[in-house]
């Protein structure tokens, strides 16, 4: 962008006059000799500020605290120094309360590449500001619950996890790692060489050459030595740790003993009644079926977990206790394990006698004979808390709880998707929607009549929208709605009209009949703005305007631009 040149006091009364009516606070400060002296205060800012006439011809630093002036007057400093625009966040106090500001601090040139003045532009994000503490508490509790909820799921995980240092050394281990190779915890700093075999020094070198890439290494399947010279055998799966700035800090590692079932593999070539004694007693449901995909056997833990006698299900096809939505994954994991001989970890529903499905972790290995693959054999762990646990988690990070709609941060990832997607972004608009009386609700019916009143908002707006359009709360009784494909003024015109007629009906809550208005503002892309925050700002600036009504009323942004 080029320089704005200030040529005269004519460009300068004619700036300030275009500039006193805008809804941000915009203040033109005269640069002399190291000092910013105040030009020019337009309406807003003399509102939000408590500010007059006798503030103007004064400098920063003559005219405010030093604890405030100060650090605004080394902002100016600033855009000298650089001969550019910078942008900053402040937080003061007003007679109205806290005001938190988004500044934008832009040069003046003169004919002769000096600088002379430096307009400054600060729009009200007071209310953002509170909505971003509002959602980092919230995020906090959900991380800390997080953090709790992985927590116990690390002390009590079944799987032996652990995490080394980059120079190999380990970092931390679970219970379950202890239990598996016999070490106490004050043993653990060096027992990663430990428990590589002798015979696997070549194997363990080439892999380290892999983690040193810091390569994501899935079901990796070699043999441990535990502190007593057991050898287990090791399905391993290694995933490189980054940190925010992307640098790796360490690798995560998760075992699966699948002793038992490399032990069956063995047995199987020798008799069929030596793998059925060893999986008798086993919780997992273990199960082989033959190369035509038919099931040879299923051990009696398929009782306890599935409600199936294990005579039932010989005969049936593998896929036949799959969930629909799992078979063509599994058909096709199937399929490659036979083509590479290579065994395989994944995550399916199985159906449960009574008719409903449990997510189950499946381990499936081949069982060669004469250089082909005759049979598979696979053990199925029930892991319904930990997948329950984990949607959990995503419902807290990405839904609002009150409305059961998406939340702003939601909201936030699926526009920034949309509008990097070329097909999703054309006739793309996004419709910011607040009540008008929400408070009032709040103050004379109480915050139950508040709440009602907020599920009655998403349940309308969500039923005059689409299938397709994206409605989220962002917090308070502020919605968001992102509609798609739109190409034309007047559809949208349609959908707004629909939302806006679909609030003209009275809402009843416990005998009280509660008007609720709204106001809406709408922003196009890309005729409004280029990017995410842009479009938003639009929206929200139309919002505003929408809101002096104190009716149900919509603006689009483009009329604002064309006042």
């Amino acid at each position: 962008m080029g320089k704005s040149i200030i040529r005269g006091n004519s460009e300068i009364a004619l700036l300030t006059q275009m500039l006193d009516h805008v809804t941000d606070l915009v203040f033109l400060m005269e640069y002399k000799q190291d000092e910013f002296i105040y030009r020019f205060i337009n309406k807003k800012a003399r509102a939000v500020l408590d500010l007059n006439d006798t503030t103007l011809g004064h400098s920063i630093l003559t005219i405010h605290t030093p604890q405030k002036a100060l650090p605004l007057h080394e902002a100016y400093m600033r855009v000298v120094s650089a001969g550019a625009s910078i942008s900053f966040r402040q937080q003061v106090d007003t007679t109205l309360g806290k005001f938190t500001g988004e500044s934008i601090l832009s040069p003046l040139f003169n004919a002769q590449n000096e600088i002379t003045h430096i307009l400054g532009i600060v729009q009200d994000v007071s209310a953002l500001y509170q909505q971003e503490k509002l959602f980092e508490k919230e995020m906090n509790h959900v991380l800390e619950q997080k953090n709790r909820e992985l927590e116990t799921l690390w002390n009590t995980a079944i799987n032996p996890i652990f995490q080394l240092n980059l120079d190999g050394t380990m970092l931390r281990v679970n219970p379950a790692y202890c239990q598996l190779f016999e070490y106490e915890e004050h043993e653990l700093a060096h027992t990663m060489r430990k428990i590589i075999p002798d015979f696997l020094e070549d194997e363990m070198n080439a892999l380290q050459e892999r983690l040193d890439r810091f390569e994501s290494i899935e079901s990796y399947e070699t043999q441990r030595i535990t502190k007593s010279g057991k050898i287990v055998d090791i399905l391993a799966s290694y995933t490189p740790v980054f940190n925010e700035s992307g640098q790796p800090i360490a690798i995560h590692v998760v075992y699966n003993n699948i002793t038992s079932l490399k032990n069956i593999q063995r047995e199987l070539d020798q008799s069929k009644e030596k793998y059925k004694v060893i999986t008798e007693h086993a919780f997992d449901v273990i199960k082989v079926f033959n190369r035509n995909g038919r099931v040879d056997y299923f051990s009696p833990s398929v009782r306890e977990l599935l409600g199936y006698e294990p005579t039932e299900c010989l005969g049936q096809r593998f896929t036949t206790f799959v969930h629909p939505d799992d078979q063509l994954s599994v058909q096709h994991h199937i399929q490659q394990l036979i083509q590479t001989r290579k065994h395989f970890t994944m995550e399916m529903r199985l159906r449960h006698k009574k008719g409903h499905f449990i997510w189950m972790e499946v381990v499936a290995s081949p069982v060669i004979e004469r250089g082909r693959v005759m049979n598979i054999i696979t053990i199925s762990r029930d892991i319904s808390e930990r997948h329950d646990l984990q949607e959990t988690l995503k419902q807290m990070a990405y839904y609002d709880h009150l409305s059961g709609l998406p939340n702003r941060r939601a909201f936030d990832d699926a526009l920034q998707e949309m509008l990097t997607e070329r097909e999703l972004s054309e006739g793309l608009a996004v419709i910011l929607v607040d009540g008008n009386q929400f408070k009032m609700i709040n103050d004379t019916l109480g915050h139950d009549a508040g709440d009602a009143v907020i599920t009655e908002l998403a349940k309308r707006l969500s039923a005059n929208v689409r299938p397709e359009d994206l409605v989220a709360r962002l917090g308070g009784d502020e919605f968001g709605v992102v509609l798609t494909k739109q190409d034309s003024r007047g559809k949208i015109e349609e959908i707004v009209a629909r939302i806006a007629n679909a609030f003209a009906l009275e809402f009843i809550y416990q005998q009280h009949a509660i008007s609720i208005e709204i106001a809406i503002g709408i922003a196009r892309f890309p005729s409004d703005a280029l990017d995410k925050k842009a479009l938003f700002i639009a929206a929200d600036n139309a919002l505003y305007e929408s809101k002096k009504h104190k009716i149900t009323a919509y603006t689009f942004y483009e009329d604002l631009e064309k006042r």
